[in-house]
C-alpha cells in the first residue's frame, strides 16, 4: 500500500512501546545480534538501565533483552 508505515508506539502519539525476552547469557546474545547486524537502541553498557539491551526486529519494532540473573540489583 502507497504511503503504509509502521508506528512504533514509542513516538507520538505513544502506545505499545516494546516485548521483552530472557535469554541464558546476555554476552552470547549481544555477541549473535552483532554477528547478523541487528541494530541496537540500546547496548547492555549503555544508559542508566545497565545489564538490559535493547535490539530493533525489521520494522523497527523495540525489543528488550535479558539475563534474569543480572537484575538483582534492580528494583532494590
Amino acid at each position: 500500500q502507497e504511503g503504509f508505515a509502521y508506528h512504533d508506539g514509542n513516538a507520538e502519539p505513544q502506545g505499545f512501546g516494546h516485548i521483552c525476552f530472557s535469554v541464558p547469557d546476555l554476552h552470547a546474545a549481544v555477541a549473535w545480534f552483532d554477528a547478523n547486524r541487528v541494530e541496537f537502541k540500546k547496548r547492555p553498557q549503555d544508559g542508566k538501565m545497565k545489564d538490559v539491551a535493547f535490539v530493533k526486529d525489521p520494522d523497527g519494532y523495540w525489543i528488550e533483552v535479558v539475563q534474569p540473573e543480572q537484575l538483582g540489583h534492580m528494583g532494590s
